[in-house]
């Protein structure tokens, strides 16, 4: 038989999977995001110009970092097979070039 803590372990665990499932599903409509394209838990969508069109995310695609569409334009593109990791920020900056 389980105790106390285990069942408050096992129904925080439900309720956080539970959140992150609806947070995901509000960001898809957010974006436009291939059928094969994965959102990880910790993705965090932040498209401040409303437009599904400026935050594409291709195929086969996995983010778990963040990604932020600033009011004043711009656009961010995933290409197909891309692996953002968990704590990077993919902002709409204008390029930077090193030489």
């Amino acid at each position: 038989m389980k105790n106390w803590s285990q069942l408050w372990m096992e129904g925080t665990l439900w309720l956080e999977a539970q959140m992150a499932q609806a947070r995901i599903a509000r960001y898809r409509e957010r974006i436009s995001m291939a059928p094969t394209a994965s959102l990880g838990p910790e993705a965090i969508i932040d498209n401040l110009q409303g437009d599904k069109e400026c935050i594409v995310i291709g195929e086969h695609s996995y983010v778990r970092g963040r990604l932020l569409t600033y009011g004043h334009g711009g656009q961010i593109t995933i290409g197909e097979w891309c692996y953002i990791g968990a704590r990077s920020e993919v902002p709409n900056r204008p390029p930077v070039w090193f030489r």
